[in-house]
């Protein structure tokens, strides 16, 4: 009998089978002796699983005496067995596909505003405000950083709520694209956002220019050197993940629902 195949050889089906069939008689004046015998086997490997089976029948009758006597001596033996094993496995989940990332762009610098469409959020920059806009495009959420500086959650809803921060602030967005704030000190030991590095990827942006303080226009520049881009992202400061519904943050120091209790300088 072979042995049966280890299951997932090749991430394919196997099988294997054999079959054994076998009859023996012998007869004389004085006796008769018949025997038989069959056995099978069979073996499936799949991804799913694993089955064997084995079955046999042996049966033997021997007749000691002249066929037709009744004074002889019979003896009949038969048996019959069988045996099905079956192993499952759970095929490993199917991992979820990776977050889509769309193409980036953006509207240029115009009257030192500026535009950047990273997919699914839109980034609209401000240098009248020292402002970033970052709005879900899927529910119309909007994230605001302005100011000396201030963060405004649901910002221009009914239930916005603001904090203020010093330093720098990092959002992480669902399909790995990292915005790093960037603040410039000001007099009265208070700062402006000044300039962001966005990056995903080989992708990245920088804005500069940003703070109405700074002399220089706002500039919004692209390049694929996200490596060296994201070496000048924020090491220490808040850090903000989007939830995936794109509904709110979590604050990875806290591991909760961002609020704006958690910025209060």
């Amino acid at each position: 009998m072979p042995a049966p195949m280890s299951p997932f050889s090749g991430g394919g089906y196997q099988t294997s089978s054999y079959n054994n069939f076998s009859q023996q008689t012998y007869s004389d004046p004085s006796s008769y002796y018949q025997s038989m015998s069959s056995s099978n086997y069979y073996s499936l490997n799949s991804p799913m699983g694993s089955m064997s089976s084995f079955q046999s029948f042996n049966s033997m009758f021997a007749n000691q005496a002249p066929q037709g006597s009744n004074g002889g001596s019979n003896f009949s033996y038969s048996d019959f067995q069988r045996s099905t094993s079956m192993n499952s496995y759970q095929c490993p989940p199917t991992p979820p596909a990776p977050p889509t990332q769309s193409a980036w762009s953006d509207t240029g610098v115009n009257n030192n505003q500026s535009s950047i469409d990273l997919g699914q959020y839109k980034l609209d920059l401000d240098k009248a405000h020292s402002s970033m806009m970052l709005t879900d495009k899927t529910n119309n959420i909007a994230t605001k950083v302005w100011g000396d500086p201030h963060i405004d959650f649901n910002s221009g809803s009914g239930n916005q709520t603001s904090g203020m921060f010093n330093g720098s602030l990092t959002f992480d967005l669902p399909d790995n694209t990292t915005i790093g704030v960037h603040t410039q000190p000001i007099d009265g030991g208070v700062s402006l956002a000044d300039s962001l590095t966005i990056t995903r990827g080989n992708q990245a942006y920088n804005v500069t220019g940003l703070s109405e303080q700074n002399p220089a226009p706002l500039s919004v520049e692209r390049s694929n050197n996200g490596f060296a881009a994201w070496q000048n992202q924020p090491q220490d400061g808040p850090h903000l993940m989007a939830t995936n519904s794109g509904t709110g943050w979590v604050n990875e120091q806290t591991h909760q629902m961002a609020k704006a209790s958690d910025f209060n300088a």
